[in-house]
C-alpha cells in the first residue's frame, strides 16, 4: 500500500538549540549494546522529566538505530505517564513485518484516523509491502523516526521514517499525556510495576529532539545508512546517545552527548553487551 500524504508541506517546527558541555565531535569506534529480549534495558527518565516530551503540548522526535532478528512483539523505546496505576503511554514496537507507533492515555487514543498505510485510533505505522516498507527483524541494521507536531486534532501531525522514507502518518488526538518514564529496549509502564516486550537485538544510536524535524533533517539523521555525529548536524540533539560507540562508560552508564546532558542507566546489562557491530 502506497502512503497518501494528505495536503502536502511539512509539520515541522523548530527551536534553536543551546550547545552543552558534551557537543564535541564523538568519534566512532564500531560498536552499539545487545540486549537479551530478557530483562536488559536502559531507564532515561530525566529525558521525560524535562517536560519537553510531552505529549499534545510539545513537538519532539526520536530517532533509533536497531538490529534484530527475533519473531515478537519488541519495543525500541516508550515512554509513560509516572504512577503506579497509570496505563498512559507510547512507544515505537517492531514485529514480524511491520513497524508500529503505539499511544494511548487511560484507555484513549493519542493517535487516530486518518491514517496511511496502516492502522486505527491507537496505532499507525507501515508494512513491509508497503511502499518502503521493511521486515524490520531481518537481521539487517535499519534507522526508524517518530515526528510529532504536538498539536491536537491534526491530520499527519505524528509522522513515521524508515530507513530514510517518510512511510506514514496519523493524526494527533485530543488526548494528552505528560509523561514520567522514559525507557530504551521495552515498554515499562506503572512506574516499573509493568514491563515487557523487551528488545531482543542491537540498538546503535538514539537520539531526541526538541521540535519535529522535517522530511529533509530525518533523511541526513539517515546518512544513506550509515548515522552521522548528530552533533555536527543543525539542528543538533538535545539528547544523543552513542551505546558504546565512543563511549567508555558504559553499560551502566549510557553517556548523553547532547545538550540536555541527561545520561541513562542500564538495567540488568554487563560488559559483554557491548559489542562490536555498527550501522
Amino acid at each position: 500500500m502506497a502512503l497518501i500524504i494528505p495536503g502536502g508541506g511539512s509539520t515541522s517546527r523548530h527551536r534553536s538549540i543551546v550547545r552543552g558541555r558534551r557537543r564535541a565531535a564523538v568519534q566512532s569506534d564500531g560498536k552499539s549494546y545487545s540486549l537479551d529480549g530478557v530483562d536488559e534495558r536502559i531507564h532515561i527518565d530525566g529525558v521525560a522529566g524535562t517536560g519537553d516530551f510531552n505529549w499534545q503540548g510539545d513537538a519532539f522526535t526520536v530517532s533509533t538505530w536497531f538490529k534484530s532478528s527475533h519473531n515478537g512483539l519488541q519495543y525500541l523505546w516508550s515512554f509513560a505517564k509516572a504512577g503506579t496505576s497509570s496505563t498512559s503511554w507510547c512507544g515505537l514496537r517492531i514485529q514480524s513485518n511491520y513497524v508500529w507507533m503505539m499511544g494511548y492515555s487511560s484507555g484513549a487514543s493519542l493517535v487516530g484516523t486518518p491514517v496511511s498505510p496502516q492502522g486505527n485510533n491507537g496505532y499507525f505505522g507501515v508494512k513491509n509491502t508497503d511502499t518502503n516498507g521493511i521486515n524490520p527483524i531481518d537481521g539487517n541494521w535499519h534507522h526508524a523516526v517518530v515526528t510529532v507536531a504536538g498539536t491536537s486534532n491534526t491530520e499527519a501531525a505524528a509522522r513515521m521514517y524508515v530507513d530514510g522514507n517518510y512511510v506514514a502518518y496519523a493524526k494527533q488526538k485530543s488526548s494528552s499525556l505528560n509523561m514520567g518514564d522514559f525507557t530504551v529496549g521495552c515498554l515499562r509502564r506503572k512506574n516499573g510495576n509493568s514491563v515487557q516486550n523487551f528488545l531482543n537485538g542491537k540498538v546503535a544510536q538514539l537520539s531526541l529532539y526538541t521540535s519535529a524535524l522535517s522530511a529533509t533533517q530525518v533523511t541526513a539523521l539517515y546518512g544513506n545508512g550509515s548515522p552521522p555525529d548528530e552533533t555536527q548536524l543543525t539542528p543538533s540533539p538535545d539528547h544523543y546517545y552513542r551505546f558504546g560507540d565512543g563511549d567508555t562508560r558504559g553499560p551502566s552508564t549510557l553517556t548523553d552527548y547532547g545538550s540536555g546532558d541527561v545520561d541513562g542507566t542500564g538495567t540488568n546489562m554487563e560488559a559483554a553487551d557491548i559489542v562490536e557491530d555498527h550501522p
